[in-house]
């Protein structure tokens, strides 16, 4: 019965994680368009300004990751998703 619960679970975040990918990728194209609609004057700083943008994100996956890693360094037991 366990197996079929984990089994269930693996594939219901193999669709979510699935479809968080296509709908990012869906995105990501219309992140010009719209910094452009926004800076409509300014089209001479749509290329730094994106990359400030994309740079924070960037950025801020890092940071997660670090103390995520810390984390579970931190606490070896795990917690929820990790007990399975």
């Amino acid at each position: 019965m366990k197996n079929q619960k984990m089994e269930r679970n693996v594939v219901l975040m193999g669709f979510t994680s699935f479809f968080t990918d296509v709908s990012s990728e869906m995105i990501y194209p219309l992140l010009q368009a719209f910094v452009r609609m926004i800076m409509a004057a300014n089209t001479a700083m749509l290329g730094p300004v994106l990359g400030i943008i994309e740079g924070i994100a960037e950025s801020t996956a890092s940071l997660l990751k670090v103390f995520s890693g810390y984390y579970s360094a931190r606490f070896p037991t795990g917690s929820g998703a990790r007990n399975y």
